[in-house]
């Protein structure tokens, strides 16, 4: 599982906010034509998403483009800003980030075009991290203070993740659901948590609890078919899975073809 906006690979993955809460549906944005459609059509929301989307979208309408002069990359990078700025124009958060990418690229006096370029993409990637480290605070001192709204716990889970802090999420987790028992999204964050923290077995009895609920969930399947076939406990997932989830079997077959792989060897 990742985090709602992540960037590796030179690329940039997200959730598509627009098929929530029915699916989960990951996008992969490497241009800023990508960046461009994700904005305009709500794909990505809430303010400091959208500017740190924009930030990258920049690196993404720059990096290619041949340049011959200083001049000429500023011209650019202010065609950019423009087309970026028109995919929501309300959002102040865009404007701003932009806005700040170009003032800090203009600080660069003595820098080469590569300079200027590669710039580009590490602004975007620090205004991404204090991003993260600024919601961190602000959400652990809601939740302490009280605001106890299910956006603000998920919100901080998702910066715990990919903080790699299994242990602090699996905490938040437990209090939220108190709370918020019946939000299929927390079990999923907290069978992730279980497993890259190393309880394993956790994680799959925590499946089995989550597909009594939801017993047709496709993402519960293969997530539980991962964990079960890295630790080989192949004929207890199978049966389980395919007497709750016929239907779903087909894609079940990687487990049988890994367990009939082992019972060779």
């Amino acid at each position: 599982m990742i985090e709602a906006v992540a960037w590796a690979e030179d690329r940039l993955t997200m959730i598509d906010q627009t098929q929530l809460p029915d699916k989960t549906v990951y996008l992969q944005l490497n241009t800023i034509e990508d960046i461009f459609d994700a904005i305009q059509k709500l794909k990505v929301r809430g303010a400091p998403a959208i500017g740190i989307t924009a930030a990258y979208g920049l690196y993404f309408g720059m990096r290619n483009l041949p340049i011959i002069s200083k001049e000429d990359f500023f011209e650019k990078l202010q065609q950019k800003i423009n087309y970026l700025s028109a995919a929501r124009p309300t959002a102040v958060n865009l404007f701003w980030a932009l806005e700040s990418i170009r003032t800090q690229l203009e600080s660069l006096s003595h820098s080469t075009i590569a300079d200027l370029k590669a710039g580009l993409l590490k602004f975007a990637i620090a205004l991404h991290e204090d991003d993260y480290r600024t919601a961190s605070i602000d959400l652990q001192n809601a939740i302490s203070e009280g605001y106890t709204t299910y956006n603000a716990y998920l919100s901080y889970v998702i910066v715990l993740q990919s903080d790699k802090n299994y242990s602090a999420s699996l905490a938040v987790i437990d209090e939220a659901l108190k709370m918020f028992p019946d939000r299929k999204e927390l079990y999923i964050y907290r069978v992730e948590a279980l497993s890259k923290s190393g309880d394993r077995d956790g994680a799959l009895e925590e499946l089995v609890y989550i597909l009594d609920a939801y017993p047709r969930n496709a993402e519960l399947v293969d997530m539980a078919g991962r964990i079960a076939s890295e630790d080989k406990k192949y004929t207890t997932a199978l049966k389980y899975f395919n007497q709750k989830i016929p239907e779903l079997s087909g894609s079940l077959d990687k487990l049988w073809n890994d367990f009939a792989g082992d019972c060779k060897q």
